[in-house]
């Protein structure tokens, strides 16, 4: 309010004024509680839906690279491309594939010696029985 009397009391609010945001304060509708936290809840979930999104995202450019090497890998083993003309960081997962290939190609070939060896062994005691009981 402009004090236009230029006078050393200065009242922000006359008594009128007072009585009237009084009286809107009285009838202004609360929001209750439980709608504050929903707000924050959507806000929460908001946040989350864009986490999401950006998790998909990455994982999508993750399976397309992964895809992609396969498809140079499965072309490399069939020898339709040559080992020289793959990049550096190619050659390098190339490499630990193979690796891993070798890796589980030895213990496949392990638990089937093992099996082998057990069943050779059950064969040698049934010929054993079958002796005997001759």
């Amino acid at each position: 309010m402009i004090d236009k009397n230029k006078s050393l009391i200065k009242s922000k609010k006359n008594i009128f004024k007072r009585f009237i945001d009084y009286i809107k304060n009285i009838f202004k509708k609360k929001i209750p509680d439980d709608k504050k936290i929903n707000e924050k809840d959507s806000s929460e979930q908001i946040t989350e839906v864009k986490e999401k999104e950006e998790v998909d995202k990455i994982k999508n450019n993750q399976q397309t690279e992964k895809e992609k090497f396969f498809k140079i890998y499965s072309e490399v083993k069939s020898r339709n491309i040559k080992m020289d003309e793959l990049s550096p960081s190619d050659l390098i997962k190339f490499n630990l594939v193979m690796k891993e290939e070798i890796r589980l190609k030895k213990e496949k070939v392990l638990k089937q010696r093992e099996l082998i060896q057990n069943l050779t062994q059950e064969i040698n005691q049934l010929k054993l029985e079958n002796k005997n009981e001759i």
